[in-house]
């Protein structure tokens, strides 16, 4: 088997790995509104989705597919890019990634309603609070990033991959990421949606997680505030 079958078959293996928590992710929604009642159960579980099951995920990527997170965009300055590259593809990234708040006001008007599901509600006050949000923004950025961003891309859209599979990658990823939010209403799913888009389109031409991943965090923190 040459390098290029092994490595197409460690990200095929990746991604079969990754679908309970596309899944479970998925069906988040309903789970959130069924557990908010209880909030210790509820943080529980967050803390199992978004730590717990993401580093099992890792672990078995590397175990049975002979995948690390360096392969789907983790990495370092290098010949790709060099780190005062990275600090402008960061930067600039940080900037595209506000474009959601303007994607969510334009959806909130043309989608009006209502989510099932208020995180605010949950959240403690005082200064548990801001512990929290950094808990809230580095998970998701890290572990979205990965998975809809990372593995997707190397799974479907690898180096050398030509333009149908790269669209079907940035529809596919996009799509998944943007019906994730459905418990905060049909605004949320096209602002998130059109987000997973503009953050999908970078990937492809950067291939470096690093800038997605502060952008994303950066997006979600002003969203708390």
């Amino acid at each position: 088997m040459t390098d290029a079958h092994a490595l197409r078959r460690g990200f095929a293996c990746a991604l079969t790995l990754s679908t309970p928590f596309l899944l479970i992710n998925l069906l988040d929604g309903f789970t959130k509104s069924a557990l908010a009642a209880t909030p210790a159960i509820f943080w529980a579980y967050d803390i199992t989705k978004w730590i717990l099951l993401p580093a099992v995920t890792l672990f078995a990527m590397r175990l049975w597919c002979n995948a690390h997170v360096s392969d789907f965009g983790l990495q370092g300055p290098g010949e790709r890019w060099s780190m005062t590259q990275l600090s402008a593809l960061t930067v600039l990234f940080s900037a595209l990634a506000m474009s959601y708040f303007g994607f969510q006001t334009l959806a909130v008007r043309v989608f009006p309603g209502g989510g099932t599901f208020d995180l605010g509600e949950l959240m403690p006050l005082g200064t548990a609070y801001l512990p929290v949000v950094l808990y809230l923004c580095a998970t998701a950025a890290f572990v979205e990033e990965l998975f809809y961003r990372g593995v997707l891309l190397e799974a479907m859209a690898p180096v050398g991959a030509g333009a149908g599979r790269a669209a079907g990658y940035v529809v596919l990823s996009s799509t998944l990421f943007g019906l994730s939010h459905f418990e905060s209403g049909p605004a949320e799913i096209v602002a998130t949606g059109l987000y997973g888009a503009v953050a999908a389109l970078f990937a492809l031409r950067v291939r470096n997680l690093w800038p997605l991943m502060v952008g994303h965090f950066a997006t979600d923190f002003v969203a708390f505030h």
